[in-house]
């Protein structure tokens, strides 16, 4: 999929995978370049073009995965075979976020999606 916004264009390149016994992974890649400047925007670059501070970002994707977490916790108990997440992972920093791009609403999405380092199609995506 490829969204544009404000001459920035967001790719992004969705790949399901079955390999033998293994669970079925999700993985996704995004890019996003400025369409001026002809070069690939940086998430620092984005939330500052969409006015938002860095550090409610990083409060709101803790508070979300969090969340998530809680959801599948409830689901573990009850037998299910979930895919838990580290809320202590660097990975939730936004100098570590990788994928992330601008919808078709102009909102910013940023992705975590689990199965690009393991076999799962879990991910979490939050909105701004």
């Amino acid at each position: 999929m490829a969204y544009v916004n404000t001459n920035i264009l967001s790719l992004v390149i969705r790949s399901t995978l079955k390999e033998g016994n293994n669970p079925q992974r999700i993985i996704i890649q995004t890019y996003n370049y400025n369409l001026s400047t002809n070069e690939e925007m940086t998430l620092n670059q984005i939330l500052e073009i969409k006015g938002l501070n860095k550090q409610n970002v990083e409060d709101t994707i803790i508070s979300q995965v969090e969340l998530a977490n809680k959801e599948v916790e409830n689901l573990k108990h009850l037998g299910y075979n979930v895919y838990t997440r580290d809320l202590t992972s660097n990975i939730y920093k936004i100098e570590n976020t990788d994928n992330y791009m601008l919808g078709p609403d102009n909102k910013l999405y940023i992705i975590y999606p689990y199965g690009n380092a393991n076999f799962t199609d879990e991910m979490d995506v939050i909105v701004f």
